[in-house]
């Protein structure tokens, strides 16, 4: 009876932590330290439950109706091609996104805010046109590159030694992304992918029981090192963000004057402030008004965390104004915050954020996209076939006068109703419960990798869910979805035909 239930919890993991993860985002949306002033909240509400509903329904039809099987695909060839390639990357991206060498990192990595406010800096005002060159060659990789921590995990009682050399570049080059640019994304998707892929493998072990225990352990010690070292870069980038801008240097260092597009200079000088809530108290100070409450002697501006969403869009800002010059007052988000520390206001302002994008979206009248409205990319160059007034349909253009959806989320539901209208946004639920089910049992039964990975892109865009239809935000990560998708195609006809000539046969 015990082990039934057991097989039943493991048939139904990723549903109950997908399900758990989306009902924790929405109930700090309504019942979390930060008070949002949604305009709809019963709606917004209800739309939520029938979205989870549909999710629940899908994944149950997909695991008990579909009998569909795969063939699996040669992990090693994409394993090469994809760590070769992160690493070969790694310079150009270095060269044109923030015109530095990938050792400059150990620089930048003192001055995550300089990076930063460089790299988006940089990219306004890059005019040369060979970003754009750089960016379908690296989506012609993105598929392989994408593939090389999952099939690291699920095989790695396999692995040789130049193939942990070649992990150990992935990694590398990762990192020196993320301090190259001073942003949390590259980090946060090396956890994600960690976190999706270790049931998997968890559960393939227990099935066949051909995973040797010191191998599992190490893999579980490996996975544990990486997440709290992303989880320790992501607090000291909120730091850096938040308490050490660089008009803040400016004036606590007016002996030291930097010229413009000296980052070694602003680096040096922010580098200087060792003692970082001093400048917070002396910051919350200028920026306090009225409203602020008095708490242990220090003011406390009654605002909610801040802008979270302008931090990962960086390299799609092209035509934004550099925030570089802004104040902490001006880069947060004008809603109030009822209680809560640091930490719980930061979580909830990342997890809960786009809800009210959302409810303010769902005021709006529907007008059709017609399959362009659910990417950012698309949408963007649909103005130059369409023109202006095509790009105008959208929920997310149509709310930007209360809400700019460059510079704050507002859920992937809010850009798949682009499309299909927020009636239809419940079936796309259905449709993703029943591939998540299907991948999840090819996976872990069956030991198919595309299944796998594909798998683990649907743990994305559940993850992301709250903020925004990261799976089509980039060109890299749509070319990523299309192949794994078409791959994983493949993989179902190739092993039908094969079933087919072997009945003819006998």
């Amino acid at each position: 009876m015990l082990l039934r239930l057991l097989n039943q919890l493991a048939r139904f993991a990723p549903l109950l932590l997908v399900v758990s993860y989306i009902s924790l985002s929405y109930g700090l949306f309504l019942f979390g330290p930060i008070r949002w002033d949604a305009p709809n909240i019963s709606y917004v509400t209800i739309f939520m439950s029938i979205c989870l509903i549909m999710l629940v329904l899908g994944y149950s039809v997909g695991m008990r109706s579909i009998s569909i099987s795969t063939r699996q695909i040669p992990w090693r060839p994409f394993f090469w091609v994809g760590a070769i390639a992160s690493g070969v990357l790694l310079f150009p991206s270095a060269w044109i996104y923030m015109n530095k060498n990938p050792w400059d990192a150990l620089h930048l990595a003192q001055c995550q805010n300089v990076a930063y406010m460089d790299m988006i800096n940089g990219i306004r005002d890059d005019s040369t046109g060979n970003r754009y060159i750089y960016v379908l060659a690296r989506a012609f990789l993105a598929p392989f590159t994408f593939s090389v921590l999952p099939l690291c995990i699920l095989h790695w009682d396999e692995m040789r030694w130049k193939e942990y050399a070649l992990l150990a570049v992935y990694l590398l080059s990762a990192l020196c992304m993320s301090l190259l640019r001073g942003t949390d994304k590259e980090i946060a998707d090396i956890v994600i992918m960690l976190l999706a892929t270790l049931p998997i493998v968890t559960f393939r072990a227990l099935i066949s029981r051909d995973l040797p225990f010191s191998r599992l352990l190490g893999l579980l010690s490996t996975i544990a090192v990486v997440i709290f070292a992303g989880a320790y870069m992501f607090m000291e980038r909120k730091d850096a963000r938040l308490f050490r801008s660089i008009p803040a240097v400016a004036e606590f260092n007016k002996g030291h004057i930097c010229s413009a597009g000296d980052w070694r200079c602003a680096c040096d000088a922010e580098s200087s402030l060792k003692d970082a809530s001093s400048l917070a108290a002396k910051l919350q100070q200028e920026t306090c008004t009225t409203d602020c409450v008095g708490s242990a002697g220090q003011p406390v501006p009654n605002s909610a965390p801040p802008d979270v969403g302008a931090a990962d869009k960086a390299d799609k800002a092209t035509s934004d104004v550099a925030v570089s010059n802004q104040t902490v007052a001006d880069q947060v988000l004008r809603t109030e915050a009822k209680h809560g520390n640091f930490l719980a206001v930061m979580a909830t302002g990342y997890l809960s954020q786009g809800y009210l994008g959302m409810s303010i979206a769902m005021t709006e009248d529907f007008s059709s996209t017609f399959g362009i409205g659910h990417s950012p990319l698309l949408l963007h160059f649909s103005k130059r076939v369409l023109g202006d007034d095509f790009e105008k349909r959208a929920y997310t253009n149509k709310i930007s006068d209360r809400w700019d959806a460059k510079a704050k989320w507002s859920t992937a539901m809010t850009w798949w109703a682009n499309d299909v209208s927020f009636y239809g946004v419940p079936f796309i639920f259905a449709a993703l419960g029943l591939l998540t089910a299907f991948c999840w049992r090819e996976a872990t039964e069956q030991h198919r990798d595309a299944s796998a990975i594909v798998l683990v892109l649907c743990m994305f865009l559940f993850f992301y869910l709250p903020a925004n239809n990261q799976l089509f935000m980039t060109a890299d990560s749509g070319v990523t979805v299309l192949f794994w998708i078409v791959l994983l195609g493949w993989t179902v006809i190739s092993h039908r035909t094969n079933d087919s000539a072997r009945h003819v046969q006998q």
